[in-house]
């Protein structure tokens, strides 16, 4: 089994909770923000810190100015070159972690969600890339 690793540097913007398209690869949506520079595995609290958007929630009273960030729709974002083997049969895409309720698009194309952060999320995408 060969395994890519796409944790590191990935890029995101946020929208309000909705209002967010995928149109050509692209996000699009009235008022969107961004992008800013992500880490993956990560939090959009602590990319939002590192971009000076917000200030560290768990110090003092700063989580009751963080709580605009609930009300958006997160898009995470990431370009990577894969080569496929003969020997693949079968590619998936595995998180380790996704928060709550997720999409995941693969070159611009739907290809599965998830709902529980509590479970690794493993979506099946040969007829994708294959």
């Amino acid at each position: 089994m060969d395994t890519t690793w796409l944790d590191g540097d990935w890029s995101v913007c946020w929208c309000k909770t909705g209002s967010g398209t995928l149109r050509n690869g692209s996000v699009h949506a009235r008022g969107l923000k961004g992008p800013v520079r992500a880490k993956v595995p990560g939090e959009v609290h602590w990319d939002l810190v590192r971009a000076g958007i917000i200030k560290e929630p768990l110090t003092g009273l700063n989580a009751k100015s963080c709580r605009w960030v609930e009300e958006y729709e997160w898009w995470y974002r990431r370009e990577f070159f894969w080569k496929p083997q003969p020997l693949h049969k079968r590619v998936e895409l595995v998180f380790d972690g996704l928060d709550t309720t997720a999409d995941v698009y693969l070159n611009g194309r739907f290809v599965g969600s998830h709902n529980n952060c509590f479970t690794p999320c493993r979506i099946d995408i040969t007829g994708h890339i294959l």
